[in-house]
C-alpha cells in the first residue's frame, strides 16, 4: 500500500478513539518506500502509538543511524522520534543520549520523551519538573498539553502529592469529555481510582470505577482488565475476601499484563500483609522509587539477602550460576546476564531492546541486527536449560521474554538487583572491566579513583560498577567515606 498525506489525519483520528488493530493492518501493509522523507518521522511518530515501534525504527535507522556516516544528516524531528521509539522497545540508555544531544536542546516534545524514560525506571519523582516545564511550553497542541498533563497526575499520584493530583484531576476530566479522547480519559480514571485507593477515599474510588465503566459500555477500547482489577480490589477491601483477587491476578500473568499482576500484589499486601508475597514483589521489582514506596506503605524490614523464589525442589543458584552441582554457564558470561537480567523483574518481560541494551551497554542498537543477536542469545541460554533438564522456560510473547517455571517444585536463588547493576548500561558485570581489575590490582586493595582512572571510568560510574560488584558477591571493602577500599575476592 502506498503512502498517502492524507493517511496521517485518517491514523490520528483513530488512534484517538482507540482503535489500534485498525491502524496496526494498515500500517503492515504500507510500503516503506513510498513515504517520503519529510513524513518519515509522522509515519514513526504513527507506528510507536500503534504500539509497532520496529516499523518507526526501520523507517528511521537510515537517517538516525546510517551504514556511512556523513552522507545522510538526522532531522531533530527524526532524532526525538527515534529516541522515543527506543524508549518503547527497551533501549533507554540508548534513548536518553540522543535526548540530551545538544541539537533538541529546547524542544518541547524532548521534555515529554524524557519523562517516559523516568517512567519506565519508576523515577516519577524526577519526571514532574519535566513535565511542569512541558506543561509550560508553547507551541504544543491541546492533545500534546493533555498528555502532559495525564502523565503529570500519573506522576503526583504515584509520589503520593495527592493535594495537587486531586486538583488537577477535575479539570483533565473535563477537558478530555470535552475534546472526545476517551482512550486518555480511560487513562486518568486507571489513575485517579488508584489515588483515591491509596488516600482511604473509598466512595471516590467506586465512584471513577462506575465512570470507567461506562467507558466499556459505550464500546471504547479499554482494557476491561483494569477496570476488573479494580473492582476486585474494592470488594476485597470491602469483605475481606481477597480470592477472587488472587485468581485474577492469575488471569492478568497469562495475558502478559504484567503492571496489573504487580498492582495487584501490591494491593493485597495494602489488604493482608504476607511477607512471602512482599519479598517477591521487592526482590522482583529493581527500582528503588517503588522499593521505598512499598517500605512507606508496608512498615516492614528491608531484605538484605538473596531471594528464593519457590518454596520446595531443587534449586538454580543464579548467583553461582549453579544447578543439581553443575556449572550451568560461566559466571559472568553473556548466558548469565541475560538470566539475570530477565529475573531482575519479575512481573515484567524483556524486550529485544531492553536485553540488548543491558548485555551490550556499549553499542547502539540496530532494529535487525540486534535483534538477530539478542535471539541467538537466547537460543543459546535454551539449549542449555532443556540439556540439563532445569524445568523453567524461557518464552517469547507480545510484550519480549519472559521466565516461568514448568514446575511448583524448583527453586531459584536470586541476587537483590537494583539500579546499581541495571542503569546506564552496567546491567552486570563487564567481563574485560573485570578481568582487568583483577589483572591490575589482584587481590590488593584499591580506592575508587584509583580504580576509575585504570578502566577511564568517571568516579560516578565507578561507584555505580562497584555497586554491582558487591552485590554480586564479587568485591569486599574496608573503611568507609572517601578513604574506603575495595578488593576483589
Amino acid at each position: 500500500m502506498d503512502f498517502k498525506t492524507d493517511f496521517l489525519n485518517h491514523w490520528d483520528q483513530l488512534l484517538k478513539e482507540g482503535k489500534l488493530p485498525e491502524v496496526q493492518l494498515e500500517l503492515e501493509k504500507l510500503s516503506a518506500s513510498s513515504v517520503p522523507r519529510k513524513n518519515l518521522y509522522q509515519v514513526a511518530q504513527v507506528s510507536r502509538r500503534a504500539g509497532l515501534p520496529e516499523i518507526g525504527l526501520r523507517l528511521l535507522s537510515p537517517y538516525v543511524r546510517p551504514k556511512n556516516r556523513g552522507l545522510q544528516v538526522p532531522t531533530p524531528d527524526e532524532l526525538s522520534e527515534y529516541a522515543v521509539l527506543l524508549q518503547r522497545i527497551g533501549s533507554l540508555k540508548e534513548a536518553w543520549q540522543l535526548l540530551e544531544r545538544e541539537e533538541l536542546r529546547g524542544r518541547a516534545e524532548v521534555l515529554l520523551y524524557k519523562t517516559y524514560v523516568l517512567f519506565n525506571e519508576w523515577k516519577y519523582a524526577e519526571a514532574i519538573p519535566q513535565l511542569e516545564s512541558y506543561l509550560e511550553a508553547t507551541g504544543i497542541s491541546e492533545y500534546q498539553r493533555a498528555i502532559g498533563k495525564v502523565n503529570l497526575l500519573s506522576a503526583l499520584s504515584f509520589v503520593g502529592d495527592y493535594d495537587k493530583a486531586n486538583k488537577l484531576f477535575p479539570s483533565i476530566e473535563s477537558q478530555l469529555k470535552e475534546a472526545g479522547h476517551l482512550r486518555l480519559l480511560a487513562n486518568i480514571y486507571e489513575i485517579q481510582c488508584g489515588a483515591f485507593f491509596r488516600q482511604g477515599n473509598i466512595s471516590g474510588a467506586q465512584r471513577i470505577l462506575e465512570g470507567a465503566e461506562k467507558l466499556v459500555t459505550s464500546k471504547v477500547a479499554l482494557d476491561a482488565l483494569y477496570i476488573q482489577k479494580w473492582s476486585l480490589i474494592l470488594a476485597a477491601q470491602r469483605t475481606g475476601d481477597c480470592q477472587p483477587l488472587y485468581e485474577f491476578k492469575e488471569v492478568a500473568r497469562e495475558n502478559g499484563q504484567a503492571e496489573i499482576e504487580r498492582d495487584s500484589d501490591f494491593h493485597l499486601l495494602k489488604i493482608r500483609f504476607d511477607a512471602n508475597r512482599a519479598n517477591h514483589l521487592y526482590a522482583g521489582t529493581p527500582y528503588s522509587s517503588y522499593r521505598r514506596l512499598m517500605l512507606r506503605s508496608f512498615h516492614w524490614a528491608e531484605p538484605k539477602e538473596d531471594y528464593v523464589w519457590g518454596h520446595s525442589g531443587e534449586t538454580l543458584d543464579l548467583r553461582e550460576m549453579s544447578w543439581k552441582g553443575a556449572t550451568v554457564f560461566r559466571k559472568d558470561s553473556l548466558q548469565h546476564r541475560a538470566l539475570l537480567f530477565q529475573l531482575s523483574d519479575l512481573y515484567q518481560a524483556r524486550n529485544v531492546g531492553g536485553i540488548f541494551s543491558n548485555i551490550y551497554p556499549d553499542e547502539y542498537f540496530d532494529v535487525d541486527s540486534s535483534t538477530l543477536r539478542v535471539h541467538q542469545l537466547v537460543k543459546r541460554v535454551r539449549e542449555k536449560i532443556e540439556e540439563l533438564e532445569i524445568p523453567i522456560s524461557l518464552e517469547l510473547g507480545s510484550s519480549g521474554y519472559k521466565i516461568r517455571k514448568k514446575s511448583l517444585d524448583v527453586r531459584l536463588r536470586l541476587p537483590l538487583m537494583s539500579e546499581a547493576t541495571l542503569e546506564s548500561g552496567l546491567a552486570l558485570e563487564n567481563d574485560e572491566r573485570l578481568e582487568k581489575l583483577r589483572f591490575l590490582f589482584g587481590q590488593a586493595y584499591f580506592k575508587i579513583d584509583e580504580g576509575a582512572e585504570c578502566l577511564g571510568l568517571s568516579r560516578s560510574t565507578m561507584q555505580r560498577y562497584l555497586g554491582s560488584l558487591l552485590e554480586r558477591g564479587l568485591l569486599e571493602t574496608a573503611g568507609a567515606g572517601r578513604g574506603k577500599l575495595y578488593r576483589l575476592k
